[in-house]
């Protein structure tokens, strides 16, 4: 049985210097404070199983390096959810041949220069509190390995009856879609002289 195992990779600066600013300037606005100095690192957490063996190209392709400091605390998307980047980087990933990846999640690390402890800032400026979370420690990290693996798209062929062929997913996937709707997915899809996927329908 093969293990996984779970990589946390260090990448460049997240933000512009102005962005840093304006952070930086309510942090210590909402903190009563002028002595807290921000700054920003992307990190990425990547579930690899034993195939995987393109350090190179994985770094390459995210412009990152074995994480070499772990910030004061990281950011990134609530336990159970996968962002869109996520998804999106899992793909390309897959598209350029990189084997091994069980999944990835861009994190946004944070340094504070002049808190006494960390854990009592009030930091409601650097996150949205509905879909990202706060993360102290490392082994705080949701294990992403083990979220649900998103099923493969099904595409929906056109090419014969487009009308007959979106009426029969409109049932099959259980859509409701009006009739008016269908005719207005037939002349998109015809006219872009392509298939259409479930998840798009």
């Amino acid at each position: 049985m093969s293990k996984n195992l779970n990589l946390l990779l260090q990448g460049h600066s997240s933000f512009s210097p102005s962005k840093i600013s304006s952070q930086n300037l309510q942090l210590n606005s909402i903190n009563d404070s002028k002595l807290l100095h921000l700054s920003c690192l992307e990190y990425y957490a990547v579930t690899v199983d034993e195939s995987f063996a393109d350090n190179p190209k994985l770094f390459n392709l995210l412009n990152a390096a074995n994480q070499s400091e772990f910030p004061h605390f990281l950011i990134g998307p609530r336990r159970g959810t996968l962002s869109p980047w996520s998804s999106k980087t899992s793909e390309i990933i897959q598209n350029v041949g990189i084997s091994g990846v069980q999944s990835i999640e861009k994190y946004f690390g944070y340094f504070v220069d002049g808190a006494t402890k960390i854990s009592e800032l009030v930091l409601t400026n650097l996150f949205d509190r509905m879909t990202q979370e706060v993360f102290y420690k490392q082994e705080d990290l949701p294990n992403t390995s083990l979220l649900p693996k998103r099923r493969s798209l099904q595409s929906i062929d056109i090419s014969k009856s487009a009308n007959e062929a979106l009426d029969k997913a409109n049932i099959e996937l259980g859509l409701a879609l009006s009739g008016d709707e269908i005719s207005y997915l037939e002349n998109f899809y015809s006219s872009a002289r392509r298939n259409p996927t479930d998840a798009e329908l």
